[in-house]
């Protein structure tokens, strides 16, 4: 698998960057670690405003 998502040279539209290692730490990516957290961290975000959209703010 990991070969297969090395070569995807459509990162954005299927999130290869998705792909965890079975220890459950993040493995090599194509076009550098950094940008793997970044993706993750960007999506993360959306992920947040959008439930924030649907249930109210997150109490703190």
């Amino acid at each position: 698998m990991g070969t297969a998502v090395g070569a995807n040279p459509v990162a954005w539209l299927i999130p290869c960057h998705r792909v965890i290692r079975a220890e459950g730490v993040l493995g090599a990516y194509r076009w550098g670690a950094e940008r793997k957290v970044d993706l993750i961290g960007w999506e993360a975000a959306r992920a947040c405003r959008a439930a924030e959209d649907v249930n109210g703010p997150a109490a703190r």
